[in-house]
C-alpha cells in the first residue's frame, strides 16, 4: 500500500500531470501506518517517497543512476519522518487526531526540505494543483504550502472515514464542505483577466546543448538569435527576453557581444534581456535599453549544487532597472524557490522573468515540471510572469496562474504577449511562509500536549543526558567560534580538549557494543572505497554532460596536516563519543542519523556542496562506524574526501 501512494504522487505530476490524484494519493500510506510504531511507520513512509521520487525524477537519469538513487532516497527521508512523527505524535489516540495533525506534518517538513542549502522543494504537493486556477488561488494567501495542506487534509479526512466510518463521516463531510468553500470563494479572490499593456516577446532558439557552448556553432547561434529577435520585432515590442545563458560569447569586454545586442535593441526599437555565461563563471541577464546602453545586470545567487559549482554567485536578489518599469529576473533553478521571487516582489518588482536552459533534459518530464512553478510563483506574488527558455517551456502567466501563451518543447520561434506592470502586494508577499511556520509550531506544540510524559521522561533518563553533553556542547562551542571568525585551529583544538574531556568521564570515542577484530583498518578501508566510488559518480556525472573537471592536488604538507587534524577530530567526536553515546540511548540507527545532521551543522555556511557531501559520507561512515566498532579508521577516508571536494573546480 505505501509503494500505491508513492505512484499515485507521481501521476499528479508531469508527465501525467493528473492533479486530482493529489487529493487521494496519500490513503493507502495514511490506512497502512495503522498500529504500526514510529520505526515501522518510518519504513513504510519512506517506501513510498523513494517511488514517488525515483519516478517524479526519472529525467535524473541524464546524471548517472547514482546521482539520481541518491536524490531520490534523500527526499524519501522526508516522507519517512512524515509518517513517522505523525505515528510517534498519534499514538493510540483516535483517528481525528489523524486528520488534524497529517497536515502540520506534511507541510512543516515540506517547508524544511525547501529551506537551506540543501533545499529542492521539487514536487511539492501543492505544485500539482497548478491547473486548477479557483484552488491556485490559496498561494495568494499562504504561498504552495498552504495548497499542501489542503491536500493532506483532504486525504486524511478521507482515510479517517475508511477508518472510522460512523464515526467520522459526519465531520468529513463538514469539514471536507467547508474546506471546498475556503478554496472555491471569493476567501481568495480571482484576479479579473486583463488585457496587458507591455508588449513582450520571448525567444526560443532551441539550441542543442552541445552545440550552446561549442566555437564552431557560435556564429550560428548568433544568427538564430538575431533572427528571432527580428521576428519579435516584426510588429511594435516593448521589451525581448533571451533565454538562459543564450549569447555564444560574453557580453561585456573588448570582445563582447554588447555592440551587437545593442544595435538589435535599437532596432527592435525595445529593451532587450540578454543573457550570457560571463567569463564562464557568471551567468547573469543584462536589460539593454531601446538606446542600446546597458542599464541593469543580475547575477544568478542560488546556484545548484555539483552542476553549478565553478560559477561565482551572485551577492542579492534585486529587480532590474529598465525603461519600462522594474523587472524581477529568477534565472533556472532560481524560479523554484517562492522566497527569491519573494524578495524581488518586496524590492519593487513590477513583473517577473524566468530565464532557462532546460534543453539537457529534453525528452523528458524535467522541463514541464520546471514550468509549473511559474505558475504558482505568478499566483503567490501577484505578477504576470514571462518564462524564456531554450528549447521550451515558455510561457506568458497571469496573476491568476493562466497561461495565456505558450511554446511547447522543441518549437523555435519567438512568443508574443501582453502582460501589466503591477504594484499590488498579496499577502503571501507581505506575510511569507506563515502558514508553514505556524505548521512547525503547531509539530512543537502537538508534541508538548500529546507526548508531554514520554518528553519528560527521556529529559531525566542519564542516557539522555550523556548524548545530549556530548552533543550539544561540542557543537555549540565550533558554532560560536565559526560565527566570529576564529581560524579553523581554535575549533579542532576546542574539539579534541572536550573529546579528552568526555573520554576521561568514560564516554570513549573508540568504544563499540559489537567490536570486531581488525575495526581500525577495515574501517579505513572501507571508508578510503565509499570516498573512491562517490568521487567516482562526481567524475562520471560531470563526464556524462560534457562539463571537464579539473583536480588541483595540493602537495604541501601544512594542507595535507591540516586536513587530517580537522578530520581526527570530528570523527573522533561524531563517529566515536556521539554515535556511541546516542547507539545506547536510541540505538545505532538513531546514533547514524543524528551524527550525520551534525556533520551537516558543521559544514553551515560552506558550499551547498560540501554539506551534500557531508550527508553522504555522513551516513556511510555511520554505517562503518556500526560495522567496525572504529571512529579512528575513518579519519583518513574523511580527509581524503575534503581534500576532493575542498579543490574541485568547474572548467567551461
Amino acid at each position: 500500500m505505501p509503494a500505491l501512494s508513492g505512484v499515485l504522487f507521481s501521476l499528479a505530476f508531469p508527465p501525467v500531470d493528473a492533479g486530482y490524484i493529489a487529493w487521494f494519493a496519500l490513503i493507502p500510506l495514511l490506512l497502512a501506518l495503522r498500529h504500526r510504531s514510529p520505526r515501522e511507520a518510518f519504513g513504510l513512509g519512506y517506501l513510498a517517497g523513494f517511488v514517488a521520487f525515483v519516478l517524479i525524477l526519472s529525467w535524473m537519469r541524464l546524471f548517472g543512476v547514482v546521482p539520481w538513487l541518491l536524490l531520490a532516497g534523500y527526499l524519501a527521508v522526508y516522507v519517512g519522518v512524515f509518517a513517522a512523527l505523525l505515528r510517534w505524535l498519534t499514538g493510540d489516540r483516535s483517528a481525528r487526531w489523524t486528520v488534524l495533525l497529517a497536515p502540520l506534518v506534511w507541510t512543516g517538513l515540506e517547508y524544511l526540505r525547501s529551506i537551506g542549502p540543501l533545499g529542492f522543494p521539487w514536487a511539492l504537493l501543492g505544485v500539482s494543483q497548478h491547473a486548477d486556477i479557483p484552488v491556485l488561488q490559496l498561494a495568494r494567501l499562504t504561498g504552495v504550502y498552504g495548497i499542501s495542506a489542503l491536500l493532506v487534509a483532504v486525504n486524511a479526512l478521507l482515510a479517517a472515514s475508511i477508518m472510522r466510518p460512523r464515526t467520522l463521516m459526519p465531520w468529513v463531510v463538514i469539514l471536507g464542505l467547508v474546506l471546498v468553500f475556503i478554496a472555491r470563494s471569493s476567501i481568495v479572490r480571482l484576479p479579473a483577466a486583463e488585457t496587458g499593456t507591455v508588449r513582450v516577446a520571448t525567444l526560443q532558439p532551441n539550441v542543442p546543448p552541445p552545440l550552446k557552448f561549442d566555437p564552431a556553432a557560435a556564429r550560428n547561434n548568433l544568427d538564430v538569435l538575431r533572427s528571432l529577435v527580428d521576428q519579435a520585432a516584426a510588429a511594435p515590442t516593448d521589451l525581448v527576453v533571451m533565454p538562459e545563458t543564450a549569447l555564444p560569447a560574453d557580453i561585456f569586454g573588448s570582445s563582447g557581444l554588447l555592440p551587437v545586442v545593442a544595435g538589435w535593441a535599437r532596432a527592435a526599437r525595445a529593451t532587450l534581456m540578454a543573457t550570457s555565461l560571463e567569463n564562464g563563471t557568471s551567468n547573469i541577464a543584462v536589460a539593454v535599453a531601446p538606446s542600446g546602453t546597458a542599464v541593469a545586470r543580475y547575477d544568478k545567487v542560488r546556484l545548484v549544487a555539483f552542476a553549478e559549482s565553478g560559477i561565482t554567485p551572485g551577492f542579492r536578489h534585486s529587480p532590474m532597472w529598465t525603461p519600462l518599469g522594474s523587472i524581477g529576473v529568477s534565472i533556472c533553478f532560481e524560479s523554484i524557490f517562492p522566497e527569491v521571487s519573494r524578495d524581488l516582489v518586496r524590492a519593487g518588482a513590477e513583473m517577473l522573468l524566468v530565464t532557462t536552459n532546460d534543453a539537457w533534459s529534453d525528452g523528458t518530464a524535467g522541463p514541464a515540471q520546471h514550468a509549473r512553478f511559474a505558475v504558482i510563483r505568478a499566483v503567490e506574488m501577484g505578477r504576470w510572469l514571462v518564462q524564456a527558455s531554450n528549447s521550451g517551456v515558455s510561457q506568458i502567466i497571469d496573476p491568476a496562474g493562466r497561461v495565456a501563451a505558450s511554446l511547447p518543447i522543441g518549437q523555435p520561434g519567438a512568443l508574443r504577449g501582453r502582460v501589466s506592470l503591477r504594484h499590488e502586494v498579496t499577502p503571501y508577499v507581505r506575510w511569507g511562509d506563515w502558514v508553514a511556520q505556524l505548521m512547525l509550531a503547531g509539530i512543537v506544540l502537538a508534541a508538548a500536549l500529546l507526548r508531554r510524559e514520554d518528553l519528560l521522561a527521556e529529559f531525566r533518563s542519564v542516557a539522555f543526558r550523556s548524548a545530549a553533553a556530548v552533543s550539544v556542547l561540542p557543537l555549540a562551542a565550533v558554532a560560536a567560534l565559526l560565527s566570529i571568525g576564529a581560524p579553523w585551529w581554535t575549533w579542532t583544538v576546542a574539539l579534541f580538549a572536550l573529546v579528552a574531556a568526555f573520554a576521561a568521564g568514560r564516554i570513549r570515542p573508540l568504544t563499540s557494543d559489537r567490536p570486531i577484530r581488525w575495526g581500525l583498518p577495515a574501517a579505513a578501508v572501507a571508508g578510503s572505497a565509499v570516498v573512491a566510488v562517490l568521487w567516482g559518480v562526481v567524475v562520471i556525472a560531470y563526464r556524462a554532460n560534457q562539463v571537464p573537471l579539473e583536480v588541483v592536488v595540493p602537495t604541501q604538507v601544512a594542507v595535507m596536516l591540516r586536513q587530517l587534524l580537522i578530520a581526527a577530530a570530528l570523527e573522533l567526536w561524531l563517529r566515536g563519543q556521539v554515535f556511541t553515546s546516542i547507539a545506547r540511548w536510541k540505538g545505532v540507527p538513531v546514533a547514524i542519523g543524528v551524527t550525520t545532521l551534525m556533520g551537516m551543522a558543521v559544514q553551515a555556511g560552506l558550499s551547498a556542496e560540501a554539506v551534500a557531501w557531508a550527508m553522504v559520507t555522513g551516513l556511510a561512515f555511520g554505517i562503518i562506524r556500526a560495522r567496525t566498532g572504529s571512529a579512528l579508521g575513518l579519519v583518513v577516508p574523511h580527509a581524503l574526501g575534503n581534500l576532493l571536494i575542498g579543490f574541485l573546480t568547474v572548467v567551461r
